[in-house]
């Protein structure tokens, strides 16, 4: 069911996705209204589902990975034990930053993932991903984070790699 929000709730959304340590009061001033009807209006987002959590940005490249990489995977097996065994899988590995099902092309799947430099991207592509998916792995793009950029800009280049069975 889709919660119905109105401009206040929408401006409160937009405030506390730039910053979700803001205060009470420094929200409720932001939107023009007291602290206890802003206090309120979050609480009813948060009930509703609407706020379903709050979390931190981190840094990749203070955390050491310098690039981050798509790869697109094609499964071998199109069945429901074979994509949730594969998805449990991803989350075991702290470089998945995401992975999306897609459809329109051969592939099944594209991860996002972080890693140090292109020896660690070959190592994951290699031996994490494709021995996961038992499939076929292919990167399809990667791109170095732009330090002066902050969302989406990056400074890209292409590879294409491919793994031999066994590995």
């Amino acid at each position: 069911m889709m919660t119905s929000l109105d401009k206040i709730d929408r401006q409160i959304l937009a405030l506390l996705r730039e910053n979700a340590r803001m205060s009470n009061l420094e929200l409720a001033e932001s939107v023009n209204l007291s602290p206890t009807p802003c206090a309120r209006r979050v609480k009813q987002l948060e009930d509703s589902g609407v706020i379903t959590g709050y979390s931190v940005t981190t840094d990749p490249r203070k955390l050491g990975y310098q690039l981050s990489v798509y790869i697109a995977i094609s499964m071998d097996k199109h069945t429901a034990e074979r994509f949730s065994n594969f998805e449990k899988k991803l989350r075991e590995f702290p470089e998945v930053v995401s992975c999306s099902i897609v459809t329109g092309r051969s592939e099944d799947y594209l991860i996002k993932a972080l890693v140090k430099d292109m020896a660690h991207y070959e190592e994951f592509l290699c031996y994490h991903a494709h021995g996961t998916a038992h499939g076929s792995p292919y990167a399809v793009h990667g791109s170095a984070p732009s330090p002066s950029c902050r969302r989406n800009h990056h400074t890209e280049y292409t590879t294409q790699r491919y793994c031999q069975s066994g590995y």
